[in-house]
């Protein structure tokens, strides 16, 4: 089996198809993933627009809490109590959260699809991540969240490529378990190599550059 990983612009898998027919297309999870964080986000940005002016303590603890929120919450190690000064009392990262969703239907719904979701990523496999996912879309229009209207349209479009990303890959095992085709390290390289150019000011020599890519990353990988 061939395996094509890319990002969900629609032009790469046109190409693809047609330069590729008998290859399966897979999406990157950090592309689909995100469209999730982007919808949440648009909810909580608009909620706190909503009590900006009526509620501006709310507001203060939704806003700073941010990235909190945005968190897997079964990624979250801090379950500790620690003193917050904002609060004056010991308070747990899920006391916290509790307090921002509690101050909105709308925040505590998104927040809960937003977990949904990453139950679901972590949870299905290739044999059920396509009921699940089909549960996941028609569950979203039904709610009728306009902030994740766009999660519908691309989770649509690109369902086939979302489930392909489910596909084992055996030639890289975690935890005793295959893991997953992604083209993060090829993303990533393509960062270093930005990073080197801008931190030069751009090369006017080509062979100087390609030199110097070579070199560094040579040097960081051994």
């Amino acid at each position: 089996m061939k395996i094509i990983v890319m990002d969900m612009w629609s032009h790469y898998r046109d190409v693809v198809k047609l330069l590729f027919p008998n290859a399966t297309i897979v999406v990157d999870k950090f592309h689909y993933v995100r469209q999730i964080y982007w919808a949440f986000n648009k909810v909580r940005i608009n909620v706190q627009k909503d009590i900006y002016h009526t509620d501006r303590k709310t507001y203060n603890l939704i806003k700073s809490n941010w990235k909190l929120l945005i968190k897997y919450s079964k990624r979250i190690k801090k379950r500790r109590a620690l003193y917050s000064l904002r609060h004056r009392k010991y308070i747990t990262a899920f006391g916290i959260i509790d307090e921002c969703i509690q101050s909105s239907d709308l925040l505590a719904t998104a927040y809960s699809l937003k977990e949904e979701f990453y139950d679901i990523l972590n949870n299905s496999t290739i044999n059920n991540i396509e009921q699940n996912l089909d549960n996941y879309i028609f569950k979203l229009i039904e709610l009728r969240i306009p902030e994740f209207k766009e999660v519908i349209s691309a989770f649509t479009n690109w369902k086939q490529e979302i489930i392909n990303s489910f596909i084992p890959n055996n030639y890289i095992v975690k935890n005793n378990k295959p893991g997953t085709f992604t083209n993060g390290y090829i993303e990533g390289v393509n960062n270093f190599i930005k990073v080197i150019k801008r931190i030069a000011f751009g090369y006017r020599n080509y062979d100087n550059f390609r030199t110097r890519i070579l070199y560094i990353h040579n040097n960081k990988t051994a």
